[in-house]
């Protein structure tokens, strides 16, 4: 990579060069991503019943004792236990779950900025990726309003690629230890980790050096002592299968989102759409500005860059294949947006081709200058969301009502 791209101060060149240095310093994006976060919990806060969130709802009469499991067992318990922990500081109140909620937000932003920084050793375009999640609808509007459990899934499958990033970079203990712990993170956050954890594993062992990293014998060690720190959980989860199936069969035989459709084309209508909420919005920011990422690259340049840009291609391709599979294995008859959070991996390789693509310049700092307008609209319209929705619904019940129940 360029040394110019790197962490280094820019030239001057205008409010463009202005904007793209303060976001994308090693100090500016952090305090700029803090502040915008920091900035829509207040938001949500201030305005609970826009809309109304039974996932808060939830987690406020959830949250008042440890269990392996909470409700129906569809969810592992850790996001309760982060509330929890919130709730012995702030109280239990709705906002002990939107901490809780807008802290993972902003470590998979910081995540994903390390982890691209780390694959392409471009500190400023990892300061983008870092970014970029908030554009994404899924992620910046969905997450924000809705999402709790899914929101530790997002962490755990970042966690996931920055530790076998590292991993394959620096062949230690403490590189197994990572993995160890990011994979039990994994398990505690949300069952459907295993589907991406499978996934990154199975591709990583068609590539030699990660093969080689795999099947060390302290990856043994990794394994049993993930399965150590999960054995309560995989305890409780044998003893209540049938019910959590139970739960599983009847969530996914929902009415079809789509009723002119066999129940399952609905459904596999569902995983297209929910996947392209996933793709398409930060796909239309980046295609004007760099068409050659999303054409063929060249061959040569940065081999481990192309490593990486096929593993993570290769990992997306399973974890798709696999839900259509199941889709019609199982007779789905609607798929919730939700389950599609597992191809989050999609955004780190847009910008590992950006970097195959040679992005840099100013079409770099245009980018960063669309990044930031979108994220303040998306604050704009969550405080217009928020004041209409109170003053349309004034009757609506705040989800603080279900710790009552």
């Amino acid at each position: 990579m360029p040394p110019d791209e790197k962490d280094k101060p820019r030239e001057s060149g205008g409010a463009l060069a202005a904007l793209h240095d303060a976001v994308t310093g090693p100090r500016g994006f952090v305090v700029f991503l803090t502040a915008v976060l920091a900035a829509l919990c207040v938001v949500r806060v201030l305005f609970p019943n826009a809309p109304s969130n039974a996932d808060v709802g939830e987690q406020l009469w959830m949250a008042v004792d440890w269990r392996w499991s909470y409700g129906s067992g569809a969810n592992p318990p850790l996001f309760t236990w982060l509330v929890m922990l919130v709730d012995a500081v702030v109280g239990r109140t709705t906002v002990s779950v939107e901490i809780v909620r807008f802290a993972l937000l902003w470590l998979f932003c910081v995540l994903s900025a390390h982890s691209v920084r780390a694959a392409t050793r471009d500190g400023r375009l990892g300061a983008l990726a870092g970014l970029a999640p908030l554009t994404v609808f899924a992620i910046g509007w969905e997450g924000l309003f809705r999402h709790s459990n899914t929101m530790l899934l997002l962490v755990a499958v970042a966690m996931t690629f920055a530790v076998l990033l590292r991993l394959d970079r620096k062949d230690d203990a403490r590189a197994y230890l990572y993995f160890a712990l990011a994979t039990a993170f994994g398990v505690y956050s949300k069952y459907n980790y295993m589907l991406v954890w499978a996934a990154f594993v199975a591709v990583a062992l068609m590539d030699g050096r990660l093969r080689a990293r795999l099947l060390d014998r302290r990856m043994i060690a990794a394994l049993l002592f993930v399965l150590l720190l999960a054995s309560p959980l995989l305890h409780w989860v044998a003893g209540h299968l049938d019910g959590m199936l139970g739960h599983g069969r009847m969530r996914l035989a929902e009415r079809p989102t789509y009723p002119a459709l066999p129940a399952r084309l609905s459904a596999l209508a569902d995983l297209v759409v929910h996947t392209a909420g996933m793709v398409v919005p930060l796909f239309l920011i980046l295609l004007p500005l760099c068409p050659r990422a999303f054409g063929r690259l060249p061959s040569g340049g940065d081999a481990d860059l192309l490593r990486w840009r096929r593993l993570i291609r290769r990992c997306l391709l399973i974890v798709f294949a696999v839900l259509a599979a199941a889709i019609l294995a199982l007779g789905t008859t609607r798929f919730q947006a939700r389950y599609v959070y597992v191809l989050a991996p999609v955004l780190p390789l847009a910008f590992l081709r950006l970097a195959a693509a040679g992005f840099g310049g100013r079409r770099r700092r245009w980018l960063a200058a669309a990044l930031v307008a979108v994220i303040l609209l998306v604050m704009a319209g969550a405080v217009f969301r928020g004041a209409t929705y109170k003053a349309h619904h004034p009757a609506a019940a705040p989800p603080a009502a279900a710790a009552g129940r």
